[in-house]
């Protein structure tokens, strides 16, 4: 499977305790694969704005409407960490998406208050069985 994403978080300060932040990222699904991407919020970090082109080998008409990406705002109560998600190319029916390119633009807003230790961290995951993740922190102490 080779399914990926790559890119940068900004981060800009907007006050003592809230800051803005953007996800830039280029994602790269495999064509066999039908769990594409997945990044997890936790609360405190709120999703307001996500524009994505993929899959970017298909024509602006000819796309889903939601972009093939969706956003679920949930409560898990089996993993508490995480309170909402983003997801691309992601097909609960297991269906492959085809696969494709593209690049997705995140923006979200973080309460520093609310997050103890200042590990203000959401987590990555790709492909199927997301058993490929990373968790980003982002490092606000000096800023």
């Amino acid at each position: 499977m080779n399914t990926s994403i790559n890119g940068t978080v900004f981060v800009y300060k907007n006050d003592e305790d809230d800051y803005h932040a953007k996800i830039v990222a280029n994602v790269e699904i495999d064509p066999n694969d039908w769990g594409g991407v997945a990044i997890h919020f936790p609360e405190g970090m709120l999703v307001s704005n996500i524009d994505c082109s993929y899959p970017q080998e298909v024509l602006f008409q000819e796309r889903k409407p939601n972009g093939y990406y969706d956003y679920i705002d949930v409560d898990y109560s089996y993993q508490k960490k995480y309170y909402s998600r983003v997801e691309i190319a992601r097909n609960r029916d297991k269906i492959p998406s085809g696969g494709g390119s593209g690049t997705v633009l995140i923006d979200f807003d973080i309460n520093k208050a609310r997050f103890e230790d200042n590990d203000m961290s959401f987590l990555v995951c790709v492909g199927i069985l997301e058993t490929d993740s990373v968790e980003v922190n982002l490092e606000t102490e000096n800023q």
